[in-house]
């Protein structure tokens, strides 16, 4: 296309800063062309940036739930493992690994919800 705007324009006698004329107006024309898609993209930019709120709740309540619950299975191990007293029984060194504090626990039920360890064996080692 833009071939045969400058032939056309050469071909008719006219000077070479005509042709230059064209050729700036054939790529103002070109710009023109390419901005009617950034009006979609603008709608989808400010679509992705107006969900991003609920996206950073949804984050904190998944936090909180994650938290909650770890609090509560590792009350769970500690108690255990005290009840337990000299004689642990033989996961007590896995319970410690995945359950032995909060940030271990979080870490382990983190893992479980992204397929990280099967939630089967964590519970397993409970039970």
């Amino acid at each position: 296309w833009f071939d045969m705007v400058m032939l056309a324009s050469l071909s008719d006698g006219a000077d070479f800063g005509a042709a230059l004329k064209i050729t700036r107006m054939a790529r103002v024309l070109r710009v023109l062309r390419v901005l009617r898609f950034f009006g979609e993209l603008r709608v989808m930019i400010t679509l992705i940036v107006h969900s991003l709120h609920s996206l950073c709740w949804l984050l904190i309540l998944l936090a909180a739930v994650l938290y909650f619950t770890a609090v509560i299975i590792t009350q769970g191990a500690t108690d255990y493992r005290q009840q337990a007293g000299e004689a642990p029984p033989e996961s007590a060194d896995e319970i410690d690994q995945h359950f032995g504090d909060l940030f271990r626990t979080m870490y382990t039920l983190f893992k479980s919800m992204t397929s990280g360890v099967s939630w089967g064996e964590m519970a397993d080692l409970l039970m």
